[in-house]
């Protein structure tokens, strides 16, 4: 639950500070131990930046692996700030199978909103870590993500070109990662690309960089529920206690309880946890349960959708296929004719 960067759009921000002591870990522990017909365990290492915890996340990892002998992956969401020659082969160790690295744009935007005093180049460090990483382990795929805002959206192309170029033939991928506001009334301002400006932003990175970006795959007929309405995904703060959404960590109001030493999650809150699993849900609105995009979009993000449903907010939850449709569909037809579908 701590960073050295301090970004303008994080949504940690004035949160409780902490890394997790090994009494909690030996809760969780417990509570995976208390599921005995769970078969895999998909782990994401969060933070703040994890990294800034990495003797924390060995102890965790020998600590669950312990006790939990079956199918077991996990990937890392961090800065890449902290990648060094020490810390990848514990990547390797606790099954790292994919991280992700958050880009702000260019060498001089990315360094101006990761600041570190002394202006030292974050981005020229990150790209060298990377780089060290796809020598040192090849396996892992590295996903660089590009936080898009009005301010670097016209970076985004030649970013993303610079990047192909120097991972050109590694296991890199790289896609635009949309800012958003998560936090009620906090962060809405103009520099937030609206679904509309979205929408444009992914067509026209087709139609003039023939850049192909996750949004271009036709969707399946697959029910994919985020965290917030999945029974069996939850998330643990430093403290123990336990989220239904990992950008709520933190935020004690969403917490639905907390870890006990015994592994039971106690102080349930019954209300916030049923309203998340059930209170949003799109087939009890009447707009989404009568749109004709409902199954592809399943109604967008559940959390934003609270917010509508409960605190008063104006969230727009709608796809990017909506009044675009006509236009990804061209695209998809177009691949598919060149042989190329659902990336």
């Amino acid at each position: 639950m701590e960073c050295n960067f301090h970004c303008f759009y994080c949504f940690e921000k004035e949160k409780p500070k902490g890394i997790m002591t090994e009494e909690t870990m030996d809760a969780i522990v417990k509570y995976v131990e208390s599921i005995p017909e769970l078969q895999k365990i998909y782990l994401t290492w969060f933070g703040g930046e994890p990294l800034m915890a990495i003797n924390q996340m060995e102890i965790f990892h020998e600590k669950l692996l312990s006790k939990f002998n079956k199918d077991f992956g996990s990937n890392i969401i961090t800065t890449g700030y902290f990648l060094s020659k020490a810390i990848i082969p514990i990547l390797q160790k606790i099954n790292i199978q994919s991280v992700q690295i958050t880009l702000d744009g260019h060498k001089e935007r990315h360094n101006k909103v990761k600041h570190l005093p002394g202006n030292e180049d974050v981005f020229s460090t990150v790209l060298s870590n990377v780089d060290l990483l796809t020598d040192m382990a090849p396996e892992i795929n590295v996903v660089f993500r590009v936080n898009v805002t009005h301010d670097n959206i016209s970076e985004y192309a030649s970013l993303f070109k610079l990047l192909v170029d120097r991972y050109n033939n590694k296991n890199v991928t790289i896609s635009p990662g949309i800012v958003q506001d998560r936090s009620k009334g906090r962060l809405k301002n103009s520099n937030f690309l609206n679904r509309g400006e979205i929408s444009e932003f992914i067509l026209d990175l087709w139609h003039t960089h023939r850049i192909y970006t996750p949004w271009l795959r036709y969707p399946n007929n697959n029910c994919n529920e985020c965290a917030i309405r999945d029974q069996r995904a939850i998330s643990f703060d430093s403290e123990g206690y336990a989220y239904k959404c990992w950008e709520m960590i933190g935020q004690r109001r969403f917490a639905i309880g907390k870890l006990s030493t015994d592994g039971e999650i106690k102080d349930i809150n019954h209300v916030l946890l049923n309203r998340q699993l059930y209170g949003a849900d799109p087939l009890d609105n009447s707009q989404c349960s009568i749109c004709a995009y409902l199954p592809i979009c399943e109604g967008g993000c559940p959390i934003q959708r609270i917010q509508n449903e409960f605190e008063d907010d104006t969230n727009d939850v709608c796809t990017t296929y909506k009044d675009y449709l006509e236009e990804f569909l061209k695209i998809h037809i177009a691949l598919k004719e060149a042989g190329y579908e659902n990336h």
